[in-house]
């Protein structure tokens, strides 16, 4: 399900990393029931990584067709650059086309691994992550060893509510670590203090202490202004859920012209900084 709390929840997970707090655990990501998010255990990714390899030989998607030459006229192969959060790209399970996830069907044991591709908005300088994922390939076990796949086990998988809630997963962590960037050392960067009075300074001004006052309209021009307007909209939206959170925020910005709220708004969300306009709330589809 996804819901206004759940940015909020991913930022106080994010904030126990950035601590420096045990989370070895793995968070699954929820998905339409029966489904539920398996961890890639080292035999399945080991598997996966094979079949990569025979797929990469089947269809000349090799390492080498990703080298790409420099600035510096120097090669470089982008499967070795770091990706959009500074991190290498992990050898396995990860191959040439995207990530391995593992869903398995709880009612009959199903399981399926998709190779899942994040998509980028590439009208967007630079490229942004739109939140949705496109399967580039797909593995599927029988539910057990007596019984085969038949065809209604494949009409039963809702590949596009798993996609959008592995989209939605990896957004919403996005949206979380660029507002604590935004907030972080807040005394730093002159965010006001009526925001960050619990923490002194220290740390990240997350959540934002009194984020349903008016927002201090005169530090528009800052790139912090933009994740308190993100938190205000989630505040407001955890209240009022079934609300026109636009208009609820225009009335409690009232000294400000309707139209630069809207715009904050706009701007937020192309920031990374708040969810998509036309992300869907509530349970997953289930089609």
């Amino acid at each position: 399900m996804a819901n206004a709390e759940d940015g909020f929840v991913l930022w106080e997970e994010l904030v126990d990393d950035m601590r420096g707090h045990d989370n070895e655990e793995r968070t699954p990501v929820q998905l339409p029931e029966p489904w539920v998010d398996e961890p890639l255990d080292t035999d399945t990714a080991e598997a996966l990584d094979k079949l990569s390899l025979v797929w990469g030989v089947l269809t000349n998607d090799r390492k080498e067709n990703y080298n790409i030459v420099g600035d510096d006229g120097n090669t470089y192969n982008v499967l070795d650059l770091p990706n959009i959060y500074g991190e290498i790209r992990e050898a396995r399970p990860f191959d040439a086309s995207g990530t391995w996830k593992v869903v398995r069907n709880t009612r009959n044991g199903m399981r399926v691994a998709l190779l899942l591709q994040e998509k980028l908005d590439l009208r967007s300088r630079p490229p942004k992550l739109t939140g949705e994922y496109q399967v580039k390939r797909m593995v599927v076990t029988s539910p057990a060893k007596t019984r085969d796949i038949t065809s209604t086990d494949l009409r039963n998988l809702p590949l596009r509510a798993i996609t959008s809630a592995y989209g939605r997963a990896v957004l919403n962590r996005t949206i979380a670590q660029n507002r604590w960037l935004n907030l972080a050392d807040p005394e730093y960067k002159g965010i006001p203090e009526k925001y960050w009075n619990e923490t002194g300074g220290h740390g990240c001004a997350l959540p934002p202490s009194n984020i349903l006052d008016p927002l201090p309209a005169q530090y528009s021009r800052r790139p912090w202004f933009y994740a308190l307007v993100a938190e205000q909209y989630d505040a407001l939206e955890r209240e009022h859920p079934d609300a026109n959170i636009s208009n609820l925020m225009v009335e409690l910005n009232s000294s400000v012209a309707p139209g630069s709220v809207r715009r904050w708004i706009t701007r937020a969300r192309k920031e990374c900084l708040l969810r998509p306009a036309d992300w869907k709330r509530g349970p997953v589809d289930a089609a």
